[in-house]
């Protein structure tokens, strides 16, 4: 373990203000592979992403840090690299001192800091903060030092969350109170947490270098392998030397380094949550880009093009640019220096470099565009977007990985009307076709810019010297190998082992004068490349430097090869070595079985092996002959190394086969079940080991999960059935019936519903007799359904969230939580409808598709009834229906039922979602609030058993909910002035266009981004999510809402302008919305104009008018109180998850759009026609019917369907 020093509060440099600095981490040329074809003609560190190199996004957040005036660069690139962009930076940031220090081969991202450790400790700094340079962050390096400061830390890491897998990351393990790092593993197999490693660190200088001491000394301090060669095998020997130790210079932080931090209790984690994501392949630079400009447009950056009708925020486009009016950017486009973009052309999300051209009417989404490259008219150059928080650029395409932003290298061209989609293009090429999913790697261009005639002419006034060259090099060869030949001797003699004779010893020093001639005689003939290429180089300048090389260089590698011979070579001690070998061999004793002389203890080793081994095959030769296994019948073979189409063929046979031969049946009609898994275990858990009953039978049934079988008498199966498991013991002197004990077990498979007849009793195991488990001791064990599928392991469980979205049923198979999920959502509705049927309300259904979209605030979906040419709207609310119910006497109402809104699907939202809405005549707002604390308090003791439950959001933030009431209750317009300092118009001004302006300035004070339209009603519900919002951890009730925001809401007996509306708030979510219903039907009237005003404004969301209910409300409304409340959401934080799709049995999933092959069913892997279904549309087709009737009508269309279907491989069978 490393051992990191420890001490109290730290002031090295003596000030009170401790001297900090920072180190950018910017690798080398043989880093940065994935970034190609970027990176092929620049470094990725100065690739610009957002208008500027991504090295200087990290520069320009360390110089936001006061106290930091110096940056050192460290990486393996050439000094000219950085030149320019440091000259720049000088410039740009005059507090900093800006320098590069080349490593002098890759050291890694703690060998470079320790090599040149002096530079960073000069000036004596307290601290100092490392940065990897392929970071896109907003670098929270001021959080990260009062952190640092505050727990007097020896090192502070910077982390954030991810949902998706994090073995690909630096994992941390942290104490969520303290910010302790626990532990620190680099990419561990298994998931151990999803806070990572986001690559940028705070070290104590006091603390780090000793510890990249420690691990330094930890591997040279490891012992060294050495090969004694003999004459046999000297080509492959060798004599460990020095070089090894060389390597221990390269070391990682992330791997050799922080793991052994987190032993100190001084190291800590800042967890931040804004963005951040690595740019390691060059499609990452898109989202980087794209993060890089959101910033700087909360930011208000001056450097972004100002928003307008044909350009969507952010975009940067360079100075020098040329951009066609009628051109449409953005959002997240970066446009480079002296880029021309022609007219009517669209940029979405994409990078486009300098001096590119983008043509008239072309189309670029996803892309980078290379240097100095074209993209014809009409062109279409894109990529696939990819979820927001994913950390990779890469899809899956016809099954295959391919890179999901299309990047085309320097001076590419794509020709009009080309369609390029998911492709990587290497530099210099014409894409003249449409390309998808590849990667061009013809490299055209520049092959035809080589003009042979003008190499020919540069190389002929160096022909001489070429031609020199070749004569030199074979002689010299010819001569250094005479003289190294002379300076060795013959070997006669194997070199010896540590174990050879001391005579062998003495005679093996010539072998070693041979190894050792060799060595340096293929060291030559290594070294005969360089050595050419260096007297090319001499000659090109002076001819005669060829002769004046070849005759220093081969009398230089003669002296090389002889003190190698004579003990004074570099590595090594020479003949030492062989001499210490002659005097360790004098007690040695013979091995008389193999002629060899040992030490005495490894002789009694090898005298005592042979005697055992002698012993065994005494005892082996006096043992009777071992029977031959015997074969299984159906020649069963180990399914687990098969793939699973294989498995889903053969298991298909299989069952084929059984269904034919009945032996037995794999479908049988019916099974008789006595006992409900769940009443056997609370029935017969008292059994102690080894109790049963024999003679009571029990007929259950269940899904095989486990199968054992320990030799051919004895089976172990685990079936579960209504979420509990239970062990069936199956033994050969138990089994009873028609069918033998083997044919019973054969057919079974992990995956299949097995009836079994047995008595119940619990096991006594003999190493374990008091651990026995409850069983089912089968009598007879019957296959009721096979599953022809393989079902995943109970170890590794179905984790794929894909998976078990898409195909729910084997998510509820494999995980007993889903199940439970389901089974608590149930229990909620069924409370719900409880509750009000006891309080006197009617439940009712209303209509799922409507004429006008009417009762909330929400974009509907469209479809169409044919049979009255007519569109019709998908539900959004039934609160119109609802209260004409109450108009016409239902005074109290209830529907519990379905909503379908098109708004998009996330986290918390889908299409499809259930509601419960209610209306009570004679009731106000403030009658609903209690009901809604009384209804879901009680709710939430009944399915929790108390008022106190916990949600953790999507980024690991944990919340602690009291549901017990009263709730708390809060006015919107007097909080929002709280929060804002502003004093908003009255209630009665706030829909005017004065408002309008005071809004906007209000958002733009706290850089709040309102989507457009920028109406009255989208800014303030924007300006109460971000103040308001934000704040309701425990059930709060929001009111006082303006007219407005509420088209149905009755206006506020009190207050001009606000109606009487809440909205209950959970976690910062919604959960319930509620009126008093607003019964006056000229104000009502009124309402609703004003939101087609507001829809003529481009909110696709605002109501349209409902003349149907216009007119009910003229027949009179009583005074009512209605209230809706989302299923779903409740169910998410009572179960407490973060995101819809768990508590939903079948989530809206999206077609993943892959044009795969399509699979077999099982029908079709068997090779089973379907006759019998041939033979009943035969029948129904020709029954006797009444003509002319609606059914004969019907009847004569399915034949013609049917005989145009069936007829193609059966032509004859209807005419």
């Amino acid at each position: 373990m490393l051992r990191v020093p420890t001490s109290g509060k730290r002031s090295a440099s003596g000030s009170s203000n401790p001297l900090t600095k920072a180190v950018i981490l910017v690798g080398g040329p043989s880093r940065g592979t994935r970034f190609r074809p970027l990176s092929l003609d620049l470094p990725k560190p100065l690739f610009e992403v957002a208008g500027h190199p991504i090295i200087w996004h990290c520069l320009q957040a360390v110089a936001k840090v006061k106290g930091i005036k110096e940056v050192i660069l460290i990486g393996y690139y050439d000094e000219s690299v950085f030149k320019e962009f440091i000259k720049d930076s000088t410039k740009e940031f005059p507090q900093l001192k800006v320098t590069y220090l080349r490593e002098y081969k890759a050291l890694g991202t703690a060998g470079g800091l320790y090599h040149f450790r002096d530079a960073i400790l000069k000036g004596k700094p307290d601290q100092f903060f490392v940065l990897n340079a392929d970071v896109c962050s907003s670098f929270p390096l001021e959080q990260m030092l009062r952190l640092f400061q505050e727990k007097d830390a020896e090192a502070v890491i910077l982390g954030t969350r991810v949902t998706n897998d994090a073995t690909n990351f630096g994992c941390i393990v942290s104490d969520a109170h303290t910010k302790r790092v626990l532990h620190y593993v680099e990419k561990p197999e298994s998931q151990i947490s999803n806070l990572i490693n986001c690559g940028v660190y705070l070290f104590a200088t006091e603390s780090i270098f000793p510890a990249i001491r420690t691990a330094i000394k930890r591997r040279a301090e490891r012992p060294r392998m050495i090969s004694y060669p003999s004459s046999e095998n000297l080509d492959q020997s060798f004599v460990a030397d020095d070089e090894e130790l060389e390597k221990s210079e390269v070391l990682r932080l992330e791997q050799d380094i922080l793991s052994e931090l987190a032993d100190s209790n001084r190291f800590f984690v800042l967890e931040t949550k804004d963005f951040w994501r690595q740019i390691k392949t060059a499609g990452s630079a898109i989202p980087a880009n794209a993060l890089y400009l959101q910033k700087a447009f909360q930011q208000q950056s001056e450097e972004l093009a100002k928003p307008s009708a044909t350009i969507v925020p952010p975009v940067f486009i360079h100075p020098t640019a040329e951009v066609d009016p009628t051109a449409k950017l953005g959002p997240n486009v970066s446009i480079g220096p002296r880029v021309v973009v022609g007219p009517g052309a669209r940029i979405k999300e994409s990078i486009v470099l300098e001096d590119a051209e983008i043509k008239h009417d072309a189309c670029v989404l996803y892309s980078i565009i290379g240097w100095n490259s074209r993209v014809g008219a009409w062109a279409r150059v894109e990529g696939t977007p990819t979820p927001v928080g994913s950390h990779t650029t890469s899809i899956i395409k016809n099954g295959v990985k391919v890179q999901a932003i299309t990047i085309l290298g320097k001076e590419t061209g794509v020709g009009d009307e080309v369609r390029v989609q998911n492709c990587i293009c290497l530099p210099y090429k014409e894409l003249k076709r449409d390309v998808s999913n590849e990667i061009i790697m013809t490299m055209g261009k520049a092959l035809l810019k080589l003009d042979p005639v003008k190499i020919s002419e540069k190389l002929k006034p160096l022909s001489y010297v070429i031609l020199l060259s070749l004569g030199v090099i074979p002689v010299l060869s010819f001569g250094h190998g005479m003289v190294v030949g002379s300076l060795r001797k013959p070997a006669r003699i194997p070199y010896p082992n540590p174990y050879a004779t001391a005579e062998q010893a003495e005679k093996s020093k010539d072998a070693y004068k041979f190894n050792c001639a060799q060595r340096a005689h293929a060291q030559f003939l290594e070294n005969m490349p360089q050595t050419m290429l260096t007297m090319l180089v001499g000659g090109l300048s002076y001819p005669r430097a060829v002769a004046y090389l070849g005759v220093g260089w081969i009398i230089s590698r003669v002296l090389f090869a002889y003190g190698y011979i004579m003990s004074n070579k570099p590595h090594g001690n020479g003949m030492a070595d062989v001499n210490g070998v002659t005097q360790d061999t004098a007690n040695l004793h013979l091995d008389e079985v193999t002629g060899e002389r040992v030490s005495k203890s490894e002789l009694k080793k090898r005298i005592k092996l042979r005697e055992q081994e002698a012993k065994k095959a005494a005892k082996a030769a006096a043992a009777p002959p071992k029977q031959a296994p015997k074969k299984k019948a159906n020649d069963e073979i180990d399914e687990s190394n098969l793939n699973p189409n294989q498995y889903f063929e053969i298991r298909s046979g299989r069952i084929n086969r059984l269904r034919e031969t009945k032996e037995p049946n794999p479908y049988p009609h019916k099974f008789q079940i006595n006992t409900d898994l769940r009443e056997f275990v609370t029935k017969y858990n008292h059994f102690k080991p080894g109790e049963n009953e024999k003679e009571t039978e029990i007929r259950v049934a269940g899904r095989v999960y486990v199968k054992r079988e320990s030799g051919s008498k004895l089976v172990f199966y685990d079936i579960r059935a209504n979420g509990v498991k239970v062990q069936i013991m199956c033994q050969a002197q138990e089994a009873r019936g028609d069918v033998p004990f083997e044919s019973q077990h054969e057919v079974i498979r992990r995956g299949d519903i097995i009836g079994v007849v047995g008595y119940p009793g619990r096991t006594a195991p003999k190493n374990r007799p008091n651990e026995g488990e409850l069983s089912v001791f089968a009598n007879q064990v019957i296959l009721l359904t096979p599953c022809l599928h393989q079902i995943p392991s109970e170890h590794f469980g179905l984790q794929d969230v894909e998976t078990r979205f898409r195909q729910r049923y084997l998510d509820l198979i494999m995980n007993d939580k889903s199940r439970s999920i389901l089974i608590t959502r149930a229990k909620i509705v069924s409370y719900i409808r409880n509750y009000f049927d006891s309080n006197g309300f009617i439940e009712v259904e209303t209509p799922m598709m409507n004429v006008i979209a009417g009762g909330a605030t929400a974009k509907p979906f469209v479809t169409h009834i044919n049979e009255y040419d007519t569109n019709l709207f998908m539900r959004i609310a039934p609160e119109l229906y609802l209260k004409m119910l109450v108009v016409g006497g239902i005074e109290r109402v209830y529907e519990l039922g379905k909503q379908f809104r098109n708004e998009g699907a996330d986290l918390t939202h889908n299409p499809e979602f259930t509601t419960c809405e209610f209306y009570e005549a004679y009731a106000d707002m403030y009658d609903v609030m209690k009901r809604t604390e009384e209804l879901v308090s009680g709710l939430v003791k009944e399915i929790t058993g108390g008022y106190k439950t916990k949600f953790t959001t999507q980024k690991g933030e944990s919340y602690d909910i009291n549901w017990e009431a009263p709730w708390a209750r809060v006015e919107m317009i007097p909080e929002l002035e709280k929060a804002t300092g502003e004093k908003f118009p009255p209630g009665d001004k706030l829909h005017t266009g004065e408002t309008n302006e005071f809004l906007k300035k209000v958002l733009k004070k706290h850089n709040i981004v309102c989507p457009p339209p920028e109406t009255n009603a989208r800014m303030i519900d924007k300006l109460v999510g971000d103040f308001i919002e934000e704040k309701c951890i425990n059930p709060t009730f929001i009111m006082g809402h303006p007219q407005m925001m509420s088209p149905l809401a009755k206006y506020h007996r009190s207050q001009p302008g606000i109606c009487e509306r809440f909205e209950a708030f959970v976690g910062k979510k919604e959960i319930a919305n509620a009126y008093t219903e607003l019964n006056d039907p000229f104000d009502q009237r009124l309402r609703f104009e004003e939101q087609a005003r507001q829809k003529d404004q481009g909110d696709d969301e605002a109501q349209l008018i409902d003349e149907n209910f216009c007119t009910s409300l003229e027949f009179g409304l009583p005074p009512t109180g209605g209230w809706g409340m989302g299923i779903d959401r409740l169910v998410m934080f009572l179960t407490n998850n973060y995101t819809i799709r768990e508590v939903l049995a079948f989530p809206f999933m999206k077609d993943d759009q892959v044009k795969e092959k399509e699979k077999e069913t099982a029908a079709e892997v068997v090779g089973i026609e379907s006759g019998v279904v041939e033979e009943v549309l035969e029948y129904v087709i020709n029954k006797p019917r009444q003509p002319g009737t609606n059914r004969d009508k019907g009847m004569d269309a399915m034949k013609d369907v049917t005989t145009k279907v069936i007829s193609k491989d059966n032509p004859e069978k209807f005419t």
